[in-house]
C-alpha cells in the first residue's frame, strides 16, 4: 500500500496523478484559416460555424478572400465602390456580405479569441471588377482582363472608398482593423497589351515591374 503526502491510500499496481500542473500555449502568435468567398460564397451562418470550429483548433485569425477574378462579395456602400455590387457572385440572385454582416461575424468571433483578417486582393485578379466599371481595369483581353489599369485616377477612388467600408467592420469590437492586399500573381504581359498603359510607362520610363 502506497499512502501520498496528504494520507490518501493507493492500491499497489494501480496509478494515480497525486499533483500535476499543466501549462499550454500556442507555438505561433498568429494561427489563422482561410476561407474564399469570393469563388465559394458562405453565408454567414456558415462562417459562424467555421469561428467556432477554429477557436476550438486553438486558432485566432480568419482570413477573408473576400474579391478575386470570379466575383467580389462584399457590398461597399460608399461611392463609387458601391458599384462593386455588380460584380457580385449570382445564380439567381447576388451573393454578397453587407458592412452589417462583417460587424456581426466580428463581434461573433472576438469573445471567442478570433479577429478577422479582411483580403481585398489586387492589383492582379481583377476580371470581376469590369462589371463595376471597365475603366478600372487593364484592357487586356488575351490575359483575362486580370489586372487594375493604375493609370486611370478613378481606380484609386474605388480602393479608396472600399477600403473605408471595409474599415468600419472593425470598429464594431474596436479592433485594430487588419487588411490583407494580396498583391500575388500580378499577370505582367496584361499591362504590355494594354496601349494605354504602356505609353504611360514609356512616357515615364517605367516597367510593369516599377508600376507595379
Amino acid at each position: 500500500m502506497i499512502v501520498s503526502r496528504s494520507g490518501e491510500k493507493f492500491i499497489t499496481g494501480r496509478y494515480a496523478i497525486v499533483e500535476s500542473h499543466v501549462q499550454d500555449k500556442a507555438v505561433f502568435k498568429f494561427r489563422q484559416l482561410l476561407i474564399d468567398t469570393s469563388r465559394h460564397f458562405l453565408p454567414l451562418s456558415a462562417m459562424k460555424r467555421q469561428v467556432v470550429a477554429i477557436a476550438m483548433s486553438k486558432y485566432n485569425c480568419l482570413h477573408i478572400h473576400i474579391i478575386d477574378q470570379q466575383a467580389n462579395s462584399f457590398a461597399a456602400e460608399t461611392a463609387p465602390a458601391d458599384n462593386m455590387k455588380k460584380a457580385a457572385y449570382v445564380t439567381g440572385k447576388a451573393y454578397l456580405h453587407t458592412k452589417e454582416d462583417i460587424k456581426e461575424l466580428a463581434a461573433f468571433a472576438r469573445p471567442l479569441g478570433i479577429f478577422l483578417m479582411v483580403e481585398y486582393d489586387m492589383p492582379a485578379h481583377a476580371a470581376s471588377w469590369r462589371l463595376a466599371d471597365e475603366l478600372i481595369v487593364a484592357n487586356c483581353p488575351t490575359h483575362g482582363y486580370s489586372c487594375v489599369n493604375p493609370t486611370n485616377e478613378l481606380i484609386f477612388q474605388y480602393i479608396d472608398a472600399y477600403i473605408r467600408d471595409i474599415f468600419e467592420t472593425a470598429t464594431v469590437t474596436g479592433a485594430i482593423p487588419i487588411l490583407h492586399l494580396g498583391g500575388d500573381e500580378v499577370d505582367h504581359g496584361c499591362w504590355n497589351e494594354d496601349p494605354e498603359i504602356v505609353k504611360y510607362m514609356t512616357d515615364r520610363g517605367l516597367t510593369t515591374v516599377t508600376l507595379w
